[in-house]
């Protein structure tokens, strides 16, 4: 088979699964943003040496890593992902911003166009297939896989509307949202939307779309992450660790609300996030962040596992995902991890992690006493996340399921 990956202006996982799609024997080429170059990679941490910090440098070794996919593979569409940026820049934010993204991938789309020959199957991040995307590759014999991460926007719009009103500010995901239409069409228009957990299955099908034209593949995790616990005694204070966006969406101010009710003076758990924290203004409004809290930023990957191999609870109350990476990797770590049915994972509560109520500030601080009061509770479900996903999502079976889904649509059979 040949393929073409098409990543958008962004990444999340579309070159780890070009890779793992290539292990399976597919011929195939990635389409994708700008680049930096090395030049520019060495400049950036020259000058964060001599600033002393910043995650600027971090954030272009991440744009510039093709994940073990080999770069003269990789076609890079520079101009548009840099004018879509130029554009999202100057917008003001509002609906503006909105339509400044639809246009950015839009723009992208039609970039991508002049890549998309001499191949049997267009897997395309949804959005990224605009600008005529789907409609060229459509013209030229390809089947068109819509690769969409995340819960369907309309659900995420029906549940967090009203959460970001309690802190007085839109919420992002809107019903009538002009970016998250034109994602949504690219989901309608394709033979099939493949999506990393069995929970986004079930937000498209209560918004109407049919399950046969879904596929569920949870992404896989590297073996780098595998096994960093190894020990589960508590030495004073247990660390309780964050990874992502501390934000509404992912129920930080119900992890802030549940600290502040075991523990307000963090005498007893130590709160470390690790990534973005733009919103932290609006969780001020409503939730105490204490001076003890570390919120660290973005980090690279060798700090995340080192605060991973020291957590002593990974607590993620997330109220729309996809399948959080974040706590996929903590799982194989071995970190015991608290999470809600919203962030997707694929586990049994009580057996590879402790699923709670959504919204609950009760149902996540009781998990958590649960586990700070038992030694043995941690390690047992700690070690089993750490079997379950070592054993049965690697990047090789990945690939293997979602290059079967490309096989079925090209022999016209109904994927199993």
């Amino acid at each position: 088979m040949r393929t073409v990956v098409s990543t958008g202006p962004g990444r999340l996982h579309l070159f780890l699964t070009a890779a793992a799609l290539l292990e399976c024997g597919e011929d195939v080429r990635v389409v994708t943003g700008w680049i930096p170059g090395p030049a520019l990679l060495r400049a950036a941490a020259a000058a964060a040496r001599w600033r002393r910090g910043g995650n600027l440098p971090a954030r272009l070794n991440a744009r510039a890593a093709c994940d073990g996919f080999p770069r003269d593979r990789v076609v890079s569409c520079s101009l548009a992902d840099g004018l879509g940026a130029l554009v999202q820049r100057g917008a003001p934010d509002g609906p503006w911003a909105s339509r400044a993204r639809r246009w950015a991938w839009q723009r992208f789309g039609r970039a991508s166009r002049r890549y998309l020959r001499d191949a049997d199957v267009f897997h395309v991040r949804s959005g990224a297939g605009r600008g005529g995307a789907i409609a060229v590759a459509r013209r030229r014999g390809m089947v068109v896989v819509a690769d969409h991460s995340i819960a369907h926007p309309r659900w995420m719009a029906s549940v967090l509307t009203d959460e970001y009103a309690k802190y007085g500010a839109p919420c992002p995901f809107r019903s009538d949202d002009p970016f998250w239409n034109l994602v949504e069409r690219d989901c309608g228009e394709a033979d099939v939307i493949l999506v990393n957990s069995q929970f986004v299955a079930d937000t498209f099908v209560e918004q109407g779309f049919s399950a046969e034209s879904l596929r569920v593949a949870y992404l896989g995790v590297s073996r780098e992450w595998s096994g960093l616990k190894r020990s589960y005694a508590a030495g004073g204070r247990l660390h309780v660790v964050f990874i992502g966006e501390f934000g509404v969406r992912k129920g930080a101010g119900y992890l802030l609300d549940a600290l502040e009710t075991l523990d307000p003076h963090r005498r007893r758990f130590a709160l470390t996030v690790i990534g973005g924290h733009a919103e932290v203004p609006l969780l001020a409004r409503r939730h105490r962040i204490a001076p003890e809290d570390r919120l660290l930023g973005f980090v690279d990957a060798a700090a995340v596992r080192r605060h991973l191999a020291s957590a002593d609870m990974f607590v993620f109350p997330s109220l729309a995902e996809g399948c959080a990476k974040a706590a996929m990797e903590a799982m194989a770590a071995g970190v015991p991890v608290i999470a809600t049915r919203e962030t997707g994972l694929p586990t049994l509560s009580g057996e590879h992690s402790l699923l709670v109520e959504s919204r609950s500030v009760k149902a996540l601080g009781e998990a958590m006493a649960m586990l700070a009061d038992d030694e043995n509770l941690r390690a047992r479900i700690g070690r089993a996340g750490e079997r379950l996903v070592t054993e049965s999502y690697s990047w090789q079976r990945y690939g293997e399921q979602v290059s079967g889904i490309h096989a079925s649509l090209l022999q016209g059979v109904t994927y199993v």
